[in-house]
């Protein structure tokens, strides 16, 4: 009789371990889990993962430890418009997600050489980007664990995929926003200077406080007039706590 509880105490202990591994996250959602936290992170949720697909996999064994790589293409979406950071080729091909929301790289010579060096672009809330590369783990106690730093892209993402117009007024309608909210950063990086120049920290300035501190892009003369939205808008400079708007929806910082 003493023979039932032992029996009856294996088959519930071979069920709990059963549980455990069901439980055990699979070398794919490990490392999704894994690209999520490295894009939320670098971005600081800036860039959220909108898809994540296994394309192939490999296990591997070296002394007794169990490794994995797994090949994957993923898409990522930028919440608010910005620059994306994508990566330097100065260091490697690993693909990153620094993102500076509100800023705008340049058209200027040195903007291009720039953004040839670290993959700078400019990104409008909604774009989508589409990627591939492969990440390499490791099993431990705890499951799967995927280094984010192995991820690395086999084809580089380029402005041409970020929802690209398909049609002619889409297109001149995208390049106005685009000049709008250049027009938008420029307001207010003149509110900072103004600000600072007249020590009026708490004012609202007008259009003829800014004038002289309104530095658009390489020209260094002031401006002689406001800026104008290409599309119509109205702007409203707003008070040093607030951020310039355009009356039209999708211009904004």
């Amino acid at each position: 009789m003493k023979t039932i509880p032992l029996l009856m105490g294996n088959v519930t202990l071979a069920i709990f371990a059963a549980t455990l591994a069901g439980c055990s996250p699979s070398p794919e959602t490990a490392a999704e889990s894994t690209l999520r936290q490295k894009i939320e992170s670098e971005s600081t949720s800036g860039i959220i993962l909108l898809g994540f697909k296994k394309t192939d996999g490999q296990k591997m064994e070296f002394a007794g430890i169990q490794g994995y790589k797994l090949d994957y293409e993923a898409e990522i979406q930028f919440k608010t418009a910005g620059v994306w950071v994508s990566h330097s080729k100065l260091i490697s091909e690993r693909l990153d997600f620094v993102f500076a929301p509100g800023q705008r790289v340049n058209t200027t010579a040195f903007g291009a050489l720039s953004r040839s060096m670290n993959g700078a672009m400019n990104v409008n809330a909604g774009d989508k980007v589409k990627f591939v590369g492969s990440m390499a783990g490791e099993k431990k106690e705890s499951g799967w664990h995927f280094e984010a730093s192995e991820s690395r892209t086999t084809s580089a993402p380029v402005a041409g995929t970020l929802s690209p117009p398909t049609t002619k007024s889409e297109y001149v309608a995208a390049q106005e926003r685009e000049h709008c909210i250049d027009n938008l950063l420029f307001i207010n990086t003149g509110k900072v200077i103004w600000a600072s120049k007249t020590k009026q920290f708490n004012g609202t300035p007008t259009w003829a406080d800014l004038l002289p501190f309104v530095i658009r892009g390489t020209n260094t003369q002031p401006l002689t007039q406001p800026l104008v939205c290409p599309s119509g808008g109205i702007y409203t400079i707003g008070s040093l706590d607030e951020k310039p708007q355009c009356s039209i929806p999708g211009h904004s910082l």
